[in-house]
Protein backbone atom coordinates (compact mmCIF):
# COMPACT_ATOMS: atom_id res chain seq x y z
CA UNK A 1 0.00 0.00 0.00
CA UNK A 2 2.87 2.34 0.83
CA UNK A 3 4.39 1.69 -2.60
CA UNK A 4 1.10 2.42 -4.32
CA UNK A 5 0.83 5.74 -2.53
CA UNK A 6 4.42 6.74 -3.36
CA UNK A 7 4.25 5.84 -7.06
CA UNK A 8 1.52 7.82 -8.77
CA UNK A 9 -0.03 6.48 -11.95
CA UNK A 10 1.14 9.55 -13.88
CA UNK A 11 4.70 9.04 -12.65
CA UNK A 12 4.68 5.36 -13.59
CA UNK A 13 3.50 6.22 -17.12
CA UNK A 14 6.20 8.87 -17.63
CA UNK A 15 8.90 6.50 -16.35
CA UNK A 16 7.76 3.76 -18.75
CA UNK A 17 7.76 6.20 -21.68
CA UNK A 18 11.23 7.43 -20.72
CA UNK A 19 12.59 3.89 -20.47
CA UNK A 20 11.14 3.08 -23.90
CA UNK A 21 12.95 6.06 -25.45
CA UNK A 22 16.20 4.69 -24.02
CA UNK A 23 15.45 1.20 -25.35
CA UNK A 24 14.67 2.42 -28.87
CA UNK A 25 17.65 4.78 -28.94
CA UNK A 26 19.74 1.62 -28.53
CA UNK A 27 17.62 -0.64 -30.78
CA UNK A 28 17.88 2.01 -33.51
CA UNK A 29 21.30 0.52 -34.32
CA UNK A 30 19.56 -2.69 -35.41
CA UNK A 31 17.66 -0.89 -38.19
CA UNK A 32 19.28 -0.89 -41.61
CA UNK A 33 21.36 2.15 -42.50
CA UNK A 34 21.51 0.93 -46.07
CA UNK A 35 20.12 -1.93 -48.12
CA UNK A 36 21.75 -2.12 -51.54
CA UNK A 37 20.63 -4.24 -54.49
CA UNK A 38 22.71 -4.12 -57.66
CA UNK A 39 21.26 -5.51 -60.87
CA UNK A 40 23.64 -5.98 -63.80
CA UNK A 41 23.35 -8.30 -66.80
CA UNK A 42 20.61 -10.29 -65.16
CA UNK A 43 22.62 -10.80 -61.97
CA UNK A 44 21.41 -9.39 -58.67
CA UNK A 45 23.74 -8.75 -55.73
CA UNK A 46 22.47 -7.51 -52.36
CA UNK A 47 24.23 -6.14 -49.30
CA UNK A 48 23.05 -4.28 -46.23
CA UNK A 49 24.32 -2.93 -42.95
CA UNK A 50 23.09 -1.44 -39.69
CA UNK A 51 24.62 0.46 -36.82
CA UNK A 52 26.05 -2.65 -35.21
CA UNK A 53 27.58 -4.12 -38.37
CA UNK A 54 29.34 -0.91 -39.46
CA UNK A 55 31.31 -0.86 -36.20
CA UNK A 56 33.56 -3.65 -37.47
CA UNK A 57 33.10 -3.53 -41.24
CA UNK A 58 31.44 -1.57 -43.99
CA UNK A 59 31.44 -1.87 -47.79
CA UNK A 60 33.83 0.00 -50.04
CA UNK A 61 30.83 2.00 -51.23
CA UNK A 62 30.89 3.75 -47.86
CA UNK A 63 34.63 4.25 -47.64
CA UNK A 64 34.26 8.01 -47.15
CA UNK A 65 31.72 7.88 -44.33
CA UNK A 66 32.04 4.30 -43.09
CA UNK A 67 34.42 5.15 -40.25
CA UNK A 68 32.10 7.93 -39.10
CA UNK A 69 29.10 5.58 -39.08
CA UNK A 70 30.97 2.99 -37.04
CA UNK A 71 32.26 5.64 -34.62
CA UNK A 72 28.78 7.08 -34.19
CA UNK A 73 27.33 3.65 -33.40
CA UNK A 74 29.93 3.18 -30.66
CA UNK A 75 29.07 6.65 -29.33
CA UNK A 76 25.37 5.75 -29.15
CA UNK A 77 26.14 2.58 -27.18
CA UNK A 78 28.31 4.54 -24.74
CA UNK A 79 25.68 7.28 -24.29
CA UNK A 80 22.84 4.78 -23.70
CA UNK A 81 24.90 2.90 -21.10
CA UNK A 82 25.78 6.23 -19.44
CA UNK A 83 22.08 7.20 -19.40
CA UNK A 84 21.14 3.95 -17.67
CA UNK A 85 23.88 4.32 -15.05
CA UNK A 86 23.16 8.01 -14.40
CA UNK A 87 19.41 7.47 -14.17
CA UNK A 88 19.78 4.47 -11.85
CA UNK A 89 22.08 6.42 -9.51
CA UNK A 90 19.89 9.55 -9.60
CA UNK A 91 16.76 7.49 -9.01
CA UNK A 92 18.29 5.85 -5.95
CA UNK A 93 19.61 9.14 -4.53
CA UNK A 94 17.15 11.84 -5.60
CA UNK A 95 13.70 10.34 -6.18
CA UNK A 96 12.59 11.06 -2.60
CA UNK A 97 14.60 14.17 -1.83
CA UNK A 98 14.41 16.14 -5.08
CA UNK A 99 11.72 14.82 -7.40
CA UNK A 100 11.67 17.98 -9.55
CA UNK A 101 15.38 17.77 -10.33
CA UNK A 102 14.99 14.08 -11.09
CA UNK A 103 12.20 14.90 -13.54
CA UNK A 104 14.37 17.56 -15.20
CA UNK A 105 17.17 15.06 -15.76
CA UNK A 106 14.64 12.61 -17.19
CA UNK A 107 13.39 15.23 -19.66
CA UNK A 108 16.94 16.03 -20.77
CA UNK A 109 17.60 12.33 -21.41
CA UNK A 110 14.36 11.98 -23.40
CA UNK A 111 15.43 14.87 -25.66
CA UNK A 112 18.90 13.30 -25.94
CA UNK A 113 17.35 10.06 -27.21
CA UNK A 114 15.37 11.96 -29.82
CA UNK A 115 18.59 13.62 -31.01
CA UNK A 116 20.43 10.27 -31.13
CA UNK A 117 17.79 8.68 -33.35
CA UNK A 118 17.58 11.84 -35.47
CA UNK A 119 21.30 11.66 -36.22
CA UNK A 120 20.96 7.94 -36.97
CA UNK A 121 18.21 8.74 -39.48
CA UNK A 122 20.40 11.42 -41.09
CA UNK A 123 23.24 8.89 -41.29
CA UNK A 124 20.91 6.49 -43.08
CA UNK A 125 19.90 9.05 -45.69
CA UNK A 126 23.53 10.11 -46.06
CA UNK A 127 24.63 6.51 -46.63
CA UNK A 128 21.82 6.01 -49.13
CA UNK A 129 22.79 9.12 -51.08
CA UNK A 130 26.51 8.26 -51.00
CA UNK A 131 25.88 4.83 -52.54
CA UNK A 132 23.37 6.08 -55.11
CA UNK A 133 25.83 8.68 -56.39
CA UNK A 134 28.34 5.98 -57.31
CA UNK A 135 26.22 4.10 -59.81
CA UNK A 136 22.77 4.19 -61.34
CA UNK A 137 22.66 0.40 -61.07
CA UNK A 138 22.34 0.56 -57.30
CA UNK A 139 18.89 0.45 -55.75
CA UNK A 140 19.28 1.70 -52.20
CA UNK A 141 16.80 1.90 -49.32
CA UNK A 142 17.13 2.72 -45.63
CA UNK A 143 14.97 2.08 -42.57
CA UNK A 144 16.93 4.43 -40.30
CA UNK A 145 13.92 6.75 -40.01
CA UNK A 146 11.76 4.17 -38.23
CA UNK A 147 13.39 4.38 -34.76
CA UNK A 148 13.34 8.19 -34.97
CA UNK A 149 9.59 8.16 -35.61
CA UNK A 150 9.03 5.73 -32.73
CA UNK A 151 11.11 7.76 -30.27
CA UNK A 152 9.44 11.03 -31.33
CA UNK A 153 6.01 9.48 -30.67
CA UNK A 154 7.18 8.22 -27.26
CA UNK A 155 8.76 11.57 -26.37
CA UNK A 156 5.62 13.44 -27.44
CA UNK A 157 3.50 11.17 -25.24
CA UNK A 158 5.98 11.67 -22.38
CA UNK A 159 5.80 15.47 -22.49
CA UNK A 160 2.04 15.42 -23.08
CA UNK A 161 1.52 13.41 -19.87
CA UNK A 162 4.04 15.56 -18.00
CA UNK A 163 2.53 18.92 -18.95
CA UNK A 164 -1.16 18.25 -19.51
CA UNK A 165 -2.03 15.61 -16.90
CA UNK A 166 -1.96 17.82 -13.83
CA UNK A 167 -3.16 15.45 -11.13
CA UNK A 168 -0.78 12.71 -10.01
CA UNK A 169 -3.25 9.97 -9.10
CA UNK A 170 -2.17 7.16 -6.83
CA UNK A 171 -3.45 3.66 -7.49
CA UNK A 172 -5.31 3.68 -4.18
CA UNK A 173 -7.01 7.01 -4.96
CA UNK A 174 -8.14 5.67 -8.31
CA UNK A 175 -9.72 2.68 -6.58
CA UNK A 176 -11.44 5.00 -4.11
CA UNK A 177 -12.80 7.19 -6.91
CA UNK A 178 -14.05 4.13 -8.78
CA UNK A 179 -15.79 2.90 -5.62
CA UNK A 180 -17.37 6.33 -5.06
CA UNK A 181 -18.61 6.44 -8.65
CA UNK A 182 -20.14 3.01 -8.21
CA UNK A 183 -21.86 4.10 -5.00
CA UNK A 184 -23.27 7.23 -6.67
CA UNK A 185 -24.60 5.15 -9.55
CA UNK A 186 -26.36 2.78 -7.15
CA UNK A 187 -27.82 5.70 -5.20
CA UNK A 188 -29.09 7.29 -8.42
CA UNK A 189 -30.74 4.03 -9.43
CA UNK A 190 -32.41 3.67 -6.05
CA UNK A 191 -33.67 7.26 -6.23
CA UNK A 192 -35.11 6.59 -9.67
CA UNK A 193 -37.03 3.54 -8.50
CA UNK A 194 -38.18 5.37 -5.33
CA UNK A 195 -39.68 8.05 -7.53
CA UNK A 196 -41.44 5.38 -9.58
CA UNK A 197 -42.79 3.89 -6.35
CA UNK A 198 -44.02 7.28 -5.14
CA UNK A 199 -45.71 7.86 -8.50
CA UNK A 200 -47.41 4.46 -8.30
CA UNK A 201 -45.65 3.17 -11.41
CA UNK A 202 -44.28 0.16 -9.51
CA UNK A 203 -45.39 -1.73 -6.42
CA UNK A 204 -43.65 -1.87 -3.05
CA UNK A 205 -42.63 -5.48 -3.71
CA UNK A 206 -41.10 -4.54 -7.06
CA UNK A 207 -39.20 -1.68 -5.43
CA UNK A 208 -37.94 -3.90 -2.60
CA UNK A 209 -36.78 -6.55 -5.09
CA UNK A 210 -34.93 -3.98 -7.19
CA UNK A 211 -33.36 -2.47 -4.06
CA UNK A 212 -32.02 -5.86 -2.98
CA UNK A 213 -30.68 -6.44 -6.50
CA UNK A 214 -28.82 -3.10 -6.59
CA UNK A 215 -27.41 -3.47 -3.10
CA UNK A 216 -26.41 -7.07 -3.72
CA UNK A 217 -28.46 -8.38 -0.80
Amino acid sequence: MEKQQKNGVKRIITMILFILTVVFAFLALAFKLYDVEMSLLGTSVQTDGNGFSVISEYPELLEEIGAWLGGYSILVIVIVIAEIVVYAVMYAVMRKKNAEKMLLIEKILVVTNVILTLIYMINGFNAKQTIEEQSSYYQVTTSAMIPFIIVVVLATAYFAVTFFVKENFSLSSLKQKTAKTSEMTTADELAKYKNLLDEGAITQDEYDAKKKELLGL
